[in-house]
């Protein structure tokens, strides 16, 4: 479990590394776009990984505080993953904006590095939430421990 979960950060954090890559290095249009409309937390590389990095941070805190809240049991599992999947939904009709944005339009000439990093984020927060998603589903419920720790017959609990 550990080193899977460690692998997965690693991931994200090299995900996050190369969105701020393709972010910060848009075309020549792309460049005039983001001076014209004042993007300056996009226009050097460390001002983007820190803008992304904050979005990311965000969510993983968001989605780290719903998982705490099922594992201590102070909210239902059913409500988390209700949660869990409305911000995944959340994520992808952001996803399907960008695309149709970035897509079209003056947004459309900016470059194929910086589209790719546009659509990257979503990407990257529908992977963190699914995960996080698929750790709540993990989380064993007090009634399987109990049918788990039951004797399996009668006899047994005589002797």
């Amino acid at each position: 479990m550990l080193k899977r979960g460690l692998l997965v950060w690693i991931m994200v954090v090299l995900l996050v590394l190369a969105d701020s890559y393709l972010i910060a290095n848009p075309n020549l249009i792309g460049k005039v776009g983001i001076w014209i409309y004042k993007y300056h937390y996009l226009k050097t590389f460390p001002k983007a990984f820190m803008t992304i990095s904050l979005v990311v941070c965000i969510a993983t805190g968001l989605g780290f505080l719903i998982y705490f809240f099922v594992k201590k049991k102070l909210i239902k599992r059913a409500i988390g993953k209700l949660l869990l999947s409305f911000f995944i939904l959340i994520c992808f009709v952001l996803l399907i904006n960008v695309i149709i944005t970035f897509s079209k339009g003056s947004y459309g000439h900016t470059g194929k590095l910086f589209r790719a990093g546009a659509n990257l984020l979503p990407c990257i927060l529908i992977f963190i939430f699914g995960y996080l998603l698929y750790e709540i589903g993990k989380i064993k419920r007090d009634k399987e421990i109990i049918l788990n720790n039951e004797p399996d017959s009668i006899e047994e609990n005589i002797t």
